[in-house]
């Protein structure tokens, strides 16, 4: 009978080589990197917002779905070799290019899209950097030391290089601070930039074509054009940078934010608006017109009077305000419910539910003020805390911090 040959043994010329790490460390290093893959293939094809699925696909391009299906095919080739070193040599190749590519973006101070929106330039180089080492650790051989290091971390370099190459000739150049100011300076923007302190204010609302979070919020800004055309607090234009840049020569890749939302108050910028923050119109409208605040509405109503009552021996009441049509208000609305469902006279906190739908319909209180959901917590008869669309409490949190837990 054959003896079985152990690792590290050489049989005949072949030498059967020692596992230098246990199966399930390789296992874990290569879900991570399967996960980061992944991550970066769903960030191509998942609409921001609530958006389109459809729509988001007519938005890529062939290659990025050459892309997609390349990083689903290494993520499953890694997890399926995860134990070969060769595979780990890959693994560190790859994202050496990848950091190559990140890093350059990073230095630059742009984005390196490879992730969307979701992570900016400096966490998607430091998320390359550790898989870098995972894979030159794990593809290290004992049985060859020598110069093994060194090889490695040529070929990283080598590889780091080629990506950082291919980011100075594919990413567009870094966005230049007096963009607007040029902007500003074109005769398509001559009624903001003329218009006098008792002018109208204008908002002006810069979007890609090819955008397709541009293009989910183009709809109600051409909305609250059409239905205030020459309205004397706000008026709104919706411009192409396709468009600037066929007929200005202002190029796409100078903006740094694409869609790009100006404020305009008396011919001079007064706010810009972040992807994060796109401003309702009406409610832009509202706050210039000098309309009522919502909250202060809404504390006059009958309904609320019992918590305008309340002493600072009562209970505190947990207010959850939200729209019926949107989505996110609901995944909140549920965890209110359960609240309220456990503990419907609790005698450190409550919570009271208020459709906006029903202020507008039974109180006049008009839903475009509102940025849903909106959360206010009242103690003595007053409100204490605000939470705004970004920052929705858990009530049983609230609850813990109340009682001092």
């Amino acid at each position: 009978m054959s003896a079985i040959p152990v690792n590290g043994q050489t049989i005949g010329n072949v030498r059967v080589e020692q596992e230098t790490w246990p199966p399930v460390v390789t296992l874990v290093a290569a879900l991570f990197v399967a996960g980061v893959l992944l991550l970066a293939s769903a960030a191509k094809v998942i609409p921001e917002g609530g958006g389109s699925f459809g729509a988001q696909l007519g938005y890529l391009e062939w290659w990025h779905f050459a892309i997609i299906i390349s990083q689903v095919v290494i993520s499953v080739a890694v997890v399926r070799w995860h134990r070969r070193w060769e595979t780990w040599l890959g693994v560190m190749m790859l994202f050496s290019l990848f950091a190559g590519y990140s890093g350059y973006a990073n230095a630059r101070g742009i984005s390196c899209g490879c992730f969307g929106t979701w992570l900016e330039s400096s966490t998607v180089f430091r998320l390359d950097l550790l898989a870098i080492l995972l894979g030159g650790v794990l593809a290290w051989r004992p049985s060859k030391p020598g110069g093994a290091v060194a090889t490695l971390a040529t070929v990283s370099m080598f590889m780091a290089t080629v990506g950082a190459a291919s980011g100075a000739t594919f990413l567009p150049p870094p966005p230049e601070a007096d963009t607007a100011m040029r902007f500003m300076a074109l005769p398509v923007v001559d009624e903001a930039r003329e218009a006098g302190p008792d002018d109208p204010a204008y908002l002006l609302y810069i979007y890609s074509e090819d955008c397709p979070t541009c293009q989910r919020h183009l709809p109600p800004m051409e909305a609250y054009m059409a239905s205030h055309p020459n309205d004397d607090v706000l008026r709104l234009k919706t411009i192409s940078m396709e468009m600037l840049e066929a007929e200005y020569g202002l190029e796409i890749w100078r903006w740094d934010a694409k869609p790009t939302t100006l404020l305009v108050e008396g011919g001079v910028i007064t706010k810009s608006y972040s992807l994060n923050d796109l401003p309702n119109p009406e409610q832009v409208r509202s706050a210039l017109s000098g309309e009522s605040d919502p909250f202060a509405t809404l504390l006059d109503l009958d309904m609320m009077s019992d918590l305008r009552a309340a002493g600072p021996d009562d209970p505190a009441t947990l207010v959850y305000l939200y729209n019926p049509n949107c989505p996110t208000c609901i995944e909140h609305l549920v965890v209110f419910e359960d609240y309220l469902a456990q503990r419907p006279a609790d005698d450190v906190m409550r919570v009271r539910v208020i459709s906006m739908l029903d202020l507008e319909e039974q109180h006049g209180i008009p839903l475009y003020l509102w940025t849903p959901p909106q959360t206010i917590l009242m103690q003595g008869g007053e409100i204490t805390s605000r939470y705004n669309e970004d920052s929705t409490p858990d009530p049983f949190d609230v609850l813990r911090e109340l009682i001092g837990h």
